[in-house]
């Protein structure tokens, strides 16, 4: 089992997610670009989760492949549920509609239970849509 601090993070907000959220962790060395989470529920999403050994002091742009960006663009484009969860030692960030192709704020205010009733909210609540949220108590990203 992997001890990085990326698979570290993953695993901390799996432990958080309810029951009744199926999630898989993939990897697949002849398939480049695929997430690193599939979640399922009431409706299913897909994340790629980015680690920061430290948060960051100005806007930055998530580390992803060109594989990912690809892959990422071409499922949002279809309308499906994608997110990049940026997590580092202080926080973490949800990145939504295609905000991981620009610079990023370097806020990370959101906790791994933030994150994780994050992700229940938007796979058990079938009226919740995938876009950006306004307030502060609905977005653990405000």
């Amino acid at each position: 089992m992997s001890r990085k601090p990326e698979g570290v993070y993953i695993r901390a907000v799996h432990k958080l997610l309810p029951p009744e959220i199926y999630s898989m962790k993939n990897h697949n060395p002849f398939i480049g670009g695929v997430p690193d989470c599939w979640y399922s529920a009431r409706r299913d999403m897909w994340v790629e989760y980015k680690w920061l050994p430290h948060e960051p002091k100005r806007a930055y742009k998530p580390d992803l492949t060109k594989l990912q960006q690809q892959w990422l663009r071409a499922r949002h484009e279809e309308g499906r549920a994608v997110v990049v969860i940026v997590g580092c030692p202080t926080g973490g960030q949800i990145l939504l509609d295609l905000e991981w192709e620009h610079e990023c704020s370097p806020a990370f205010n959101a906790t791994k239970r933030d994150i994780a009733e994050w992700i229940s909210k938007e796979l058990l609540n079938v009226k919740t849509t995938h876009a950006r949220r306004r307030g502060k108590s609905d977005n653990p990203r405000a």
